[in-house]
């Protein structure tokens, strides 16, 4: 990296200009960008660079979850964590591609993908050229991890069939990984898209008149009535709560739901609540219609309900 002083030969003004080394940029923008916790099946990440050692240490925060590799040998597999972990990775690619970012800059070794009680897949993110080696596993060999796992361990012939579907996709690729391919065994298997910011939106089979708010972190559903006023949070005094995460106030966020979507507003929480990228201010309300989400500070969550229907191809325009 290199830095100067110059005057801007448009503006006249002295600025400092700071030109990084071959390589540096990227890496640069990818720590900042996993810094900002971007979807749900990343990890929490924090930079430390190391003074004088020109090192960068990345921390990434595991709390309450649990290598895949140990949950394989000691969770009971069932058809509702299967489709969770079958989303969370089509999530996690999708995220990267949307933001350009390679895939390789994951980790897919089963010892280092975490999960958590649910199923849903979190994932290591480290630019390449912080990594100590490069790393030769990849979504595929992740999925034929699942698939030998969930054959050897299911006595349910429901679950035995969908072993059987996803060792069939991974021979299908012929270790050419595609990601369109995956949202559609995703949406095959599982009955669920996955649009292009990385959003799990219900497929209409079976389920489209259901109103559910989905906590993307866990992959919970919480069922909603038409007319119902709720309280969200963390606390006893909620109608809705939501735990594990210390930023939630005991009572967050109110909720009215509607026929088309929801009401929404900040009950004077300590983090705000965000919709369309916008902070609400203390008890001013906000539309979120069927299919959109938002946030409860960094807690994303989505509006699920009958309108919303499976969309055709990937979901993914222009990408």
């Amino acid at each position: 990296m290199r830095l100067s002083i110059r005057k801007n030969k448009v503006t006249r003004r002295r600025e400092l200009v700071v030109t990084l080394r071959r390589g540096e940029h990227e890496a640069h923008k990818c720590i900042r960008w996993i810094e900002s916790r971007p979807h749900a099946t990343l990890l929490a990440c924090s930079c430390e660079y190391v003074a004088g050692a020109r090192r960068v240490r990345l921390r990434y925060d595991v709390e309450g979850l649990t290598s895949l590799r140990g949950y394989l040998k000691r969770a009971q597999l069932s058809n509702e964590v299967t489709t969770n972990m079958l989303v969370s990775l089509a999530e996690a690619l999708t995220c990267c591609r949307t933001a350009h970012m390679t895939y390789a800059y994951l980790l897919f070794d089963a010892s280092h993908v975490f999960v958590g009680a649910t199923g849903v897949l979190h994932f290591v993110f480290v630019p390449l050229d912080i990594q100590a080696a490069a790393t030769r596993d990849t979504p595929l060999s992740l999925l034929e991890v699942l698939s030998t796992s969930l054959a050897r361990t299911t006595k349910d012939p429901n679950l035995a069939g969908r072993a059987r579907r996803l060792y069939d996709f991974v021979r299908s690729e012929e270790g050419a990984f595609s990601l369109n391919a995956l949202h559609s065994f995703v949406r095959e298997e599982c009955k669920v898209d996955v649009r292009a910011d990385g959003s799990r939106v219900l497929c209409s089979h079976g389920r489209s008149g259901r109103k559910i708010l989905r906590r993307m972190a866990t992959g919970d559903e919480y069922e909603l009535e038409e007319g119902e006023s709720m309280r969200l949070g963390r606390g006893g005094a909620s109608d809705l709560r939501i735990q594990g995460n210390p930023r939630i106030s005991r009572t967050h966020a109110g909720v009215d739901v509607k026929k088309n979507g929801i009401e929404i507003w900040d009950l004077g929480s300590k983090n705000g609540v965000v919709v369309d990228g916008r902070k609400l201010l203390p008890g001013e309300r906000t539309f979120v219609p069927w299919g959109e989400s938002f946030y409860l500070d960094d807690e994303r969550m989505m509006a699920l309900g009958p309108s919303v229907q499976a969309v055709s191809g990937t979901g993914l325009p222009g990408s």
